[in-house]
C-alpha cells in the first residue's frame, strides 16, 4: 500500500500530487480513464513542502490545516527537487522524542491535577498545539464516531493513554485511529484554531 504518488520533471522537481484514493479508484475498476489521461491530469497542486531547516511546529501545523497524511520534502537548495517524504507518523514520532527531552511527562502530571487541564502552544495564522485531557463526554467513544474535524474543526495529532500518577508517566502513546475507543483519563495532543479549540474545551 501507499499513502500517495508524487508527479515530477525530468530534474526530478515536485509538479503535483496524485492522491491514492484516485489511483484505487482506477485500480479497483470504479473510474475508467482515457487512454490519453496522463499523471497530470489527476494530480493535486503541492500545498506544503518541506526542508530540513523546517521546524517540527511548522510541519505539525500544516498537517493540523491539511487533509493529507503525507508531505514531499524537498532540497534545501534546488527548489522543489524531491527527496523524500514526510508523514503524519513521522510527525509522532519527532514530537514523542521532543517530549523525551524536553522532560514533558512531567509537565503533563502538573497540569492534571490543576483545575486548568489544557496545555497549549500558540502558532501562526491562528493555529494552536495544544495537550487536554479528554472530557468526559469522549469516554468510551471512537474517533469515527466523534468526527471532530467535521464537527469541530480540530485535528487529533496523538493520544497518550493509561497516564500513571504515581509514576507520572503515560503507559502508551499512540497514533490516531478510526476506530480507537476513547479511555478515562486519556490526553490528546490536538492541533486547530483557537476558536475550534474553545469549542472543544467546552465539551468539558
Amino acid at each position: 500500500s501507499f499513502t500517495h504518488l508524487y508527479v515530477v520533471d525530468e530534474h526530478d522537481h515536485v509538479q503535483g500530487i496524485i492522491l491514492a484514493r484516485e489511483v484505487e479508484k482506477i485500480r479497483n475498476g470504479i473510474e475508467k480513464p482515457d487512454d490519453s489521461l496522463q499523471a497530470k491530469d489527476i494530480c493535486i497542486p503541492v500545498t506544503y513542502y518541506f526542508n530540513v531547516d523546517d521546524t517540527l511546529d511548522t510541519v505539525i501545523k500544516a498537517f493540523g490545516a491539511s487533509q493529507l497524511d503525507e508531505f514531499p520534502a524537498v532540497d534545501e537548495h534546488v527548489p522543489m527537487k524531491l527527496i523524500g517524504t514526510i508523514s503524519k507518523d513521522d510527525v509522532i514520532k519527532a514530537y514523542n522524542n521532543e517530549m523525551v527531552k524536553r522532560d514533558m511527562v512531567s509537565t503533563v502530571s502538573g497540569y492534571i491535577g490543576s483545575a486548568d487541564k489544557f496545555k497549549q502552544i500558540k502558532m501562526s495564522n491562528g493555529q494552536v498545539l495544544s495537550e487536554i485531557e479528554i472530557p468526559g463526554i469522549m469516554v468510551n467513544k471512537t474517533l469515527s464516531e466523534l468526527d471532530l474535524r467535521n464537527q469541530i474543526g480540530i485535528e487529533v495529532i496523538l493520544i497518550k493513554q493509561n497516564f500513571d500518577s504515581d509514576k507520572k508517566e503515560m503507559q502508551n502513546v499512540m497514533t490516531p485511529r478510526p476506530n480507537y475507543r476513547f479511555q478515562y483519563n486519556d490526553i490528546v495532543l490536538v492541533i486547530g484554531t483557537e476558536e475550534s479549540l474553545k469549542k472543544f474545551k467546552k465539551l468539558a
